[in-house]
Parts: structure tokens; sequence; C-alpha cells
């Protein structure tokens, strides 16, 4: 009897795995964008993403992988392009994002139920739980996916200034959302 309760679970899982499909991540239409608010101003832009793919099985996601590339982050509240490498220079250094020891950070989808996608966030080494409500559809070859508007604590990733007004000055939350293509 139980072997072929066994046999009957591994059927079930081979048939699921089977008809489960990895798409791959379509990086020059996808886009993470990101936003940073302090006392006076915030400051917005997109960071790159490098790679990933999304799996789904009967026409929802079941699991995923994003790659997102930490030396490509754009400033696009301002033309200046002085001001532009200073926010770069200061998100990019060693307190902060890290970039030079973490050149990449990523999201691991979990699960994703009632509109809620949870999935876990590296950035520096350090994985947290995060989620984040988002709508997709998926037509015969192409998945479209964008998340609402969703922060993370930057706290809790020890994301930090080394100049103590800066670091006083910047909200904790800051706030992202995802558009990701995905194809076949």
């Amino acid at each position: 009897m139980k072997k072929i309760a066994l046999l009957l679970v591994l059927t079930i899982l081979a048939v699921s795995f089977i008809s489960a499909q990895t798409l791959s991540v379509n990086t020059t239409s996808s886009t993470l964008n990101w936003k940073g608010t302090k006392k006076v101003g915030e400051h917005f832009g997109v960071i790159a993403i490098q790679e990933g793919v999304i799996t789904i099985n009967d026409g929802k996601i079941i699991s995923g992988e994003v790659i997102i590339n930490m030396n490509d982050i754009k400033v696009q509240d301002t033309d200046d392009l002085g001001d532009q490498k200073k926010i770069i220079n200061d998100i990019s250094s060693r307190k902060f994002f890290n970039t030079k020891n973490y050149p990449t950070s990523k999201i691991v989808i979990k699960s994703i139920a009632n509109g809620k996608l949870i999935a876990d966030l590296t950035i520096k080494g350090i994985t947290k739980e995060i989620s984040f409500k988002t709508k997709y559809s998926i037509t015969e070859n192409k998945l479209i996916a964008d998340s609402e508007q969703f922060s993370i604590d930057r706290q809790n990733w020890k994301l930090k200034f080394s100049n103590w007004l800066k670091e006083n000055m910047l909200d904790d939350p800051i706030w992202f959302t995802v558009h990701i293509e995905a194809n076949l």
C-alpha cells in the first residue's frame, strides 16, 4: 500500500513538472523603479534587471528568480549629471548598497496567492521575506506582471549613509514598482 501511495505522489509531481513552463525575463522591457524620500524631497529612478526566470503552471506563477544589477542604477529626478553622479555614489557606497562587494541583488518568488506575491529579497547578502500586490496576465508565450508600489525598510538590510546628516535626512522606506515581461 505504501508503494502505491508513493508511486501516486511521484506521478502527480511528475505530471505537474511536465506541464510547468519556465519563461525568460526580457531584461530590455522589464523594469525595477525605485524611490527614496527624505525630509526635503525625494530621488527616484530605475535599477536594471540583469536576468531572470519565471516558472508558471496551469496559468499561475509558481516560482521565479530575478537578478538585479546594482551597478546599473539610474537617477531620473534630475537632469544635472553632477547631481546624478553624487546620488549614485552615495547609494553605491560601502555603507549603503556596497555595489563593489555586492554587484547584484535578487528576488526569489516563493508563492503568489490572492494577488499577493511572496518572495525573498536579498540585498548585500541579507535575505528578508517581502510581499506585495501584483497583477499578471499570461498569453500563449508571454507573461506580463506589474506590482503595486511597495516599500522595504532600508534598516532591515543595513542600508545606511556614512554621513550623519544624510543618514538622518533619509526616510527609512524605499519604494519600488516592478514591471516584468517574460517569454518562452
